[in-house]
């Protein structure tokens, strides 16, 4: 099942937030995903169109500007029909698109909305990779800023992922001594480097478990992300 929104990208971070809420009311059990450029080939579509696991129950996917990619607009295009036709539910969230691409989409959805793009909108004038940095420099008042700001408009797990992947890339490079041995790119790797004279080993260690609980946490315990979020920043 697909619903698809597109168009003004406020309109379309505020209705997809109020979807995927939604739906996650209705379905408890559901296992939430988020994927955009930089994490797409971290996932096999085949499998999010595949049918519902006994455990977790049904499938969200949220695909966030995805299809401004050619390579992967054609292997999702390739794919319309199979995720059309899947129990999961996919949310494609995109602000401009090629009228074939769009038509495509539009043919295969359960839904869709579009909103007109305000002409005075900035694109991409807030960079969530601000958060990370603020991180890798363990600058606490900086992040807690960033963070405050940023949450009114982006969702925790996003900025969960963001810092994730931060601590996550600190702590490769301190254990690794060059890119090639680190699966780094070089410039993530030194940057990850610099950032891990700012941690001891086990302050990482400590770090990198905190922020793979928290998400856990927040769907057993029902404890809100944002909050464990709050906590974590305050403490590194």
């Amino acid at each position: 099942m697909i619903y698809f929104l597109y168009g003004d990208p406020n309109k379309i971070f505020i209705k997809s937030n109020d979807l995927i809420d939604n739906i996650i009311k209705k379905n408890k059990d559901a296992t939430f995903f988020k994927i955009d450029q930089d994490n797409f080939y971290d996932f096999n579509i085949d499998e999010l169109t595949g049918g519902r696991s006994l455990f977790t129950g049904k499938q969200i996917v949220y695909l966030k500007r995805v299809f401004e990619n050619n390579t992967i607009s054609e292997s999702l295009i390739k794919n319309i029909k199979n995720i059309s036709s899947s129990e999961n539910i996919f949310i494609i969230a995109e602000e401009k698109l090629k009228k074939p691409i769009f038509n495509k989409i539009e043919k295969n959805s359960e839904k869709v909305q579009e909103f007109e793009i305000k002409k005075t909108f900035s694109k991409r004038e807030d960079n969530i990779f601000d958060l990370a940095q603020a991180l890798g420099e363990r600058d606490v008042k900086k992040l807690w800023s960033l963070y405050q700001y940023k949450v009114k408009t982006v969702r925790p797990e996003e900025i969960h992922g963001i810092l994730w992947w931060q601590m996550k890339s600190i702590l490769i490079s301190s254990k690794t001594g060059t890119p090639s041995g680190s699966g780094l790119k070089p410039f993530v790797f030194q940057k990850a480097a610099y950032y891990s004279k700012k941690y001891s080993k086990l302050e990482l260690e400590e770090k990198s478990n905190d922020l793979i609980n928290m998400i856990h946490e927040s769907r057993r315990s029902g404890l809100s992300l944002d909050i464990s979020l709050e906590r974590f920043i305050l403490s590194i």
